[in-house]
């Protein structure tokens, strides 16, 4: 309520409070009074323009019935707090001018727009803010506001840039101080931001979660990295086991090469000496056939020797049995 009177000041805290205390209670805190300011949306065009044909009607506290008006003016006198202004409410039929003149005046050259043709208001809220913007006609210049006032009495003029015209003849311009902190372009940031915080906090939320679980991926990754190391410390070991055994094989290859070489070496006269034994096989087998025909007719001649010897030995067993 940066701004706002004192007495609005006080009035909507003190609202606040009763809605806590509904809320603590469990029941449904009922809203019974909002700025004018809090309640319209204007295109930010048009802000400093209302901003200016309103002034401080802007901090007029919407009330939903009378008797509410006056239990915030009571409100304020016992606390002795400042003042404010209560609109209760509007009839329907509270309208200031024609369908016909309003249709006329928009067709006037200057003439951009009816303040209540470019003001949104919440539903429970409209004829009291009707009732209030009413007559007021947005023109591009304070001399287009001049030329049609004698022409639509009861409206006030107000341009783009804060400058009026009122109903009653008073013109108002020049340069605003705080033209940059009204109400209205205040309430519009807020707005902006807490949708901009809320786009925020659902980023937050996703990107904690996506934190927690590039975490928990971190840790995963971080224990696999431990358990790498100790596989690699591992594996170094054995490489270099495997490798003191490499290169014992490698000393038990070569001098299996060397002893290879020796042997293909000796195979190889080996090789020459069985050919000269092969030769000589074949001489031996020839001699072996000579040898073989020899012995066939030597075992004839032995067999008849044997029969010759057992003969004459039957001969010596007969003289010896004579003897």
């Amino acid at each position: 309520f940066e701004g706002f009177q004192e007495g609005v000041k006080s009035v909507m805290l003190w609202q606040r409070q009763k809605m806590e205390a509904v809320q603590l209670q469990g029941g449904q805190p009922v809203v019974e009074y909002r700025p004018v300011a809090e309640v319209v949306e204007v295109p930010a065009e048009y802000e400093l323009a209302m901003e200016a044909a309103l002034g401080n009607r802007l901090q007029m506290l919407l009330s939903s019935d009378a008797d509410a008006a006056v239990s915030g003016v009571d409100y304020l006198k016992e606390q002795k707090n400042g003042r404010s202004s209560f609109f209760a409410g509007a009839e329907s039929n509270a309208v200031s001018s024609s369908e016909t003149q309003q249709s006329e005046l928009k067709g006037e050259s200057g003439v951009q727009a009816m303040l209540s043709d470019v003001v949104r208001v919440p539903e429970g809220h409209e004829r009291q803010v009707a009732q209030i913007i009413k007559d007021i006609v947005i023109v591009d210049s304070i001399r287009t506001a001049l030329a049609l006032r004698p022409n639509y009495s009861g409206k006030t003029f107000v341009t783009v840039d804060g400058d009026t015209l009122s109903e009653d003849g008073v013109l108002t311009g020049g340069a605003s101080e705080n033209a940059d902190s009204g109400m209205l372009k205040r309430r519009r940031e807020i707005k902006e931001l807490s949708q901009k915080r809320e786009e925020a906090a659902g980023k937050l939320s996703l990107a904690q979660a996506s934190l927690q679980k590039l975490e928990k991926q971190h840790k995963a990754l971080a224990e696999q990295l431990e358990t790498a190391k100790k596989q690699s410390s591992e594996k170094e070991i054995l490489i270099t086991g495997l490798k003191k055994d490499f290169e014992r094989a490698e000393n038990e290859l070569n001098n299996a090469q060397t002893a290879l070489n020796r042997q293909q070496e000796e195979v190889s006269r080996h090789d020459s000496q069985l050919q000269v034994l092969n030769e000589k096989i074949v001489e031996l087998r020839e001699t072996l056939l000579e040898v073989k025909e020899k012995k066939q007719g030597l075992e004839r001649s032995v067999e008849a020797l044997t029969e010759e010897l057992r003969q004459i030995r039957q001969g010596i067993d007969e003289k010896q049995q004579e003897v």
